[in-house]
């Protein structure tokens, strides 16, 4: 068996959190004209759902014109390259699939969640996240109100700092009725 070398890299890059290539470097990889390419994947036998989620139609220019080309998913590439015939071609498209899944793996590592088993506090105001914190299993968030509901379900009374100084100064105070 005949081993084909590939020489340049094939283009991949992440655009809106996808890995993609365009229909310039698909045709410049494998060597053949552009206008051949978009024309092919104009023509692909594939459901339009299909089309529309693989290949983002974009501009570009060259030489003060303005031409289409397309951004291409992985699942695109894939679809419209599986026709590409011959040694040469067989090594292009390993190299492309190899370059697009060391892509994805550098964005899903970027992307990487950890895991988390809790509660978050979250203070917003304004509509901006002013500061967050884990929540202890044996602490609770609730409004004033609430708190006054249940501390007076428990037989608390809740007072004032300031009517406590007035209480222990010997005055009068007034408390709304329960």
């Amino acid at each position: 068996m005949e081993a084909v070398s590939v020489v340049n890299a094939p283009e991949v890059m992440i655009h809106n959190g996808k890995a993609v290539t365009t229909s310039r470097a698909v045709a410049q990889y494998f060597h053949k004209q552009h206008q051949h390419i978009t024309q092919k994947i104009s023509h692909l036998d594939c459901s339009d759902h299909f089309l529309t989620s693989n290949f983002s139609l974009v501009n570009f220019e060259h030489r003060g014109n303005t031409y289409d080309a397309y951004e291409i998913t992985k699942n695109g590439f894939i679809f419209l390259v599986i026709g590409f015939t011959g040694k040469k071609a067989a090594a292009f498209k390993e190299a492309y699939i190899a370059a697009f899944d060391r892509i994805e793996a550098e964005l899903h590592a970027s992307q990487q969640s950890y895991p988390f088993d809790g509660r978050l506090l979250l203070t917003v105001k304004d509509g901006r996240l002013v500061s967050s914190r884990v929540l202890p299993s044996n602490q609770h968030v609730m409004t004033i109100e609430e708190f006054l509901e249940l501390a007076g379900r428990a037989g608390y009374i809740v007072i004032h700092e300031d009517d406590l100084k007035a209480l222990a100064a010997g005055k009068k105070c007034s408390f709304p009725a329960r």
